[in-house]
């Protein structure tokens, strides 16, 4: 990771949450401030505009927040795509850089905190970083898909816009008998991983729509404002609320108990790390949750207070029980009722 980026990391961070910078970073990310303020302007305004679909701003001097290069490439265009009624109403941002020829950007603009969004993704990425140094065979080691999150401020920031993504409701679970080897093997990783790492994380608010798929065989998940099983004001499904549509499809292809053990085997892989995971997971937090709020989630989760082979056990159980999870079935008609009235 190059200086260049790890200062820009720290300029959007240092806007939105100091306590997570390290000192090193913070004078340099003091020096961007300028270099950064009129592409914190421009979004800031935008997003007060309630600017309409189809508009397109040019002859900018804006910053790509995503940029991962040496020097951060400049946008001169921006155009609104798509206004979403749902998630705090994010927008849809196509991007032009000064790369030739052009190349677009997809991202989402969400005028809400991403903070914990941020964090958590890159938490399964450090998840993802222990499964593939793991024993489990290589065909098979689980993977939690993540995406690119930027807090701009504390209640602003920016998400990559996956494409070719679905809402897993939407999703038609008699294709999956047609899946070649490679995407069944693709759907059972991603599975496995997205649904271990939101429940040691303890991601709640798992709706239908916050399930998603991606080409059509790979899964993961989204929303994470809800994590270390802090839940909604309501009603609110557990961590694995697995849809009972997804069991079925497996089991019609025999690999339901495949998923459960492989489940099991990426729990232990984490469980193992847990001194790591909970100072990790404490840094990146700090000053957005409790200490006490992140380790004792962690603790509880990892089964920390039982032997490893209890604990492991323990999640076949949890997986049946968030099939069948009445909760996960009330869960879904508040959300679908919520939804209806916007």
């Amino acid at each position: 990771i190059n200086a260049e980026y790890m200062g820009m990391a720290s300029f959007w961070h240092l806007r939105s949450n100091p306590e997570a910078v390290n000192e090193v970073y913070k004078p340099v990310a003091q020096m961007l401030a300028d270099r950064f303020q009129k592409t914190v302007n421009f979004f800031e305004a935008l997003l007060q505009s309630a600017p309409s679909e189809g508009v397109s701003f040019s002859g900018l001097e804006v910053w790509d927040p995503f940029s991962e290069e040496e020097e951060p490439q400049s946008v001169h265009t921006v155009k609104v795509v798509k206004l979403f009624a749902s998630g705090h109403s994010p927008i849809l941002l196509e991007l032009l850089t000064g790369k030739a020829p052009p190349t677009p950007r997809l991202l989402l603009l969400k005028p809400d905190d991403v903070r914990r969004d941020a964090h958590i993704s890159k938490l399964f990425e450090v998840f993802n970083y222990l499964w593939r140094h793991s024993w489990i065979p290589a065909d098979r080691k689980p993977c939690a898909i993540s995406f690119k999150v930027v807090p701009g401020g504390p209640d602003w920031g920016f998400l990559e816009y996956v494409e070719n993504s679905q809402p897993m409701r939407e999703f038609d679970w008699a294709a999956m008998v047609t899946f070649t080897s490679e995407q069944r093997n693709t759907f059972l990783r991603t599975a496995v991983g997205g649904f271990i790492a939101g429940h040691v994380l303890g991601l709640r608010d798992r709706h239908r729509d916050n399930f998603m798929m991606v080409h059509g065989h790979a899964f993961f998940q989204l929303d994470f404002k809800h994590c270390f099983n802090l839940k909604t004001k309501f009603v609110d499904a557990p961590s694995l609320a697995i849809p009972s549509a997804m069991k079925a499809g497996l089991e019609a292809h025999g690999d339901w108990e495949l998923f459960k053990s492989h489940c099991a085997e990426a729990f232990q892989v984490l469980r193992r790390s847990n001194g790591t995971l909970v100072q990790l997971a404490c840094q990146l937090f700090a000053g957005l949750l409790s200490p006490t709020v992140v380790e004792g989630h962690l603790i509880a989760a990892l089964q920390l207070g039982v032997a490893e082979q209890v604990a492991v056990d323990r999640i076949s159980s949890l997986i049946e029980g968030g099939v069948y999870s009445i909760m996960k079935v009330m869960k879904n008609f508040a959300h679908d009722v919520s939804m209806s009235r916007k």
